[in-house]
């Protein structure tokens, strides 16, 4: 397979998507317009993200089997480019989007861009090469739309927290998607992270700037009058729902 073919047509067609699709348009128009939310880039990355994984998938098939295996080697020459594409294309999204709420926040930071996270978007090229593409094809395009996704989250955690211990009020709102589980099951998971009007330090306690594979929760935060500054925000790390015990519980949530 010609890896470097494979992926000159998935950022081809990734780069007609984002200039054609109408959602997307309308998407851009809100932020040009300066209307433009935190729940809108979420809607973003969740378009651009389920039209990269349909892209790598598409173009995979293509040069091989439904039964082939890809190889590592083709496929971290791949999959990791186009994410990173992805990556920066939502987070020009988001930086404009971040700099409006600044100026209407009356907040003088500039916005902050998480960096993009290479050994995730390895581990996500990886699982295509554990069973026959045909076999992995839907958990991978769920890694792929929520990877998409979790640039949103990192993006506006790193924003709450500047702000946050920079002595302004931030306060954390996390909404349930509702989709749920089979069965007419609600996901407890994600109900026991939600929250309306939390401090910065009660998300992050409370594990609302995670998400997993297909979920679809949004994230958001405004901010208000300063107070004390809380020496602890800055000993905090971020913890990705990733063990793999942990994704498997989710994709079976999910089905």
């Amino acid at each position: 397979m010609d890896a470097k073919e494979v992926l000159r047509h998935v950022l081809d067609e990734f780069e007609t998507f984002v200039s054609t699709d109408s959602d997307t348009k309308v998407l851009y128009r809100l932020m040009q317009s300066g209307k433009a939310t935190i729940g809108d880039a979420l809607h973003l990355a969740g378009l651009t993200g389920d039209k990269l994984a349909d892209s790598l998938v598409d173009n995979f098939l293509a040069e091989m089997g439904p039964d082939d295996i890809l190889t590592a080697q083709d496929a971290l020459a791949v999959v990791p480019q186009a994410l990173r594409r992805n990556d920066k294309y939502v987070k020009e999204y988001l930086a404009q989007v971040q700099r409006q709420l600044n100026q209407k926040a009356r907040i003088g930071l500039n916005p902050l861009s998480p960096n993009f996270d290479s050994s995730r978007a390895a581990e996500i090229a990886r699982s295509l090469t554990k069973k026959a593409i045909k076999d992995v094809a839907e958990s991978f395009k769920i890694d792929v739309k929520t990877f998409s996704q979790h640039t949103v989250d990192r993006s506006v955690r790193a924003n709450a927290q500047a702000q946050a211990y920079a002595g302004l009020d931030v306060r954390v709102t996390r909404i349930y998607d509702g989709v749920g589980l089979s069965n007419d099951r609600v996901c407890q998971w994600c109900l026991d992270r939600q929250g309306s009007d939390m401090t910065y330090q009660e998300a992050y306690d409370k594990g609302a700037f995670q998400r997993h594979p297909g979920c679809g929760c949004e994230l958001l935060y405004t901010v208000g009058r300063r107070t004390q500054r809380q020496s602890d925000w800055t000993t905090n790390t971020w913890e990705d729902v990733q063990s793999d015990r942990q994704l498997e519980e989710r994709r079976q949530y999910n089905r």
